[in-house]
């Protein structure tokens, strides 16, 4: 700045408004260094957004993978159950003929004892489909809330 007009008007060097060198070719220097940073920001905020995306996958197949195992494990016990279910029809079955011979009071009693299994049955299995319903709720607002995480994320992306 503190050049005379005359070396200004030379070319040699020149400062404009914002103390930078107008010297020929700096500003072409300059303007391809800004632009270099820039790809590199872009780069940068690429790879975090790819890394996001990847976490984002990741923790929904886990949750998937989690979800899948734990109803494999829920169909595991309802098959369980409806074969304790079948041998005890089988068991009442044989004890009401016995009862049959022998007493009726006791044939009263097991017909009681099949109903309080039965709604037992029928409170786990409404707890079971409840339990699937509630979870699947709450894997859909996960993924609404993954799905707006990105969209703000691209939001301040696009904002920079």
């Amino acid at each position: 700045m503190g050049r005379s007009p005359k070396a200004r008007s030379k070319g040699v060097e020149n400062n404009d408004k914002h103390g930078r060198t107008n010297v020929p070719g700096m500003q072409n220097l300059e303007a391809l260094a800004e632009i270099r940073h820039l790809h590199q920001t872009i780069w940068t905020l690429r790879e975090n957004l790819e890394t996001l995306s990847f976490e984002k996958d990741e923790a929904v197949q886990k949750t998937v993978a989690s979800t899948n195992q734990e109803i494999i494990q829920l169909r595991a016990t309802c098959q369980a159950l409806r074969g304790e279910l079948e041998k005890l029809r089988f068991d009442k079955d044989e004890a009401v003929q016995k009862a049959t011979r022998n007493n009726a009071d006791e044939i009263a009693q097991l017909q009681g004892t099949v109903a309080a299994l039965r709604e037992s049955l029928e409170k786990a299995n409404f707890t079971y489909q409840d339990r699937q319903q509630k979870m699947a709720a709450q894997h859909r607002d996960e993924i609404r809330q993954l799905h707006e995480t990105i969209a703000t994320l691209r939001d301040m992306i696009e904002i920079r």
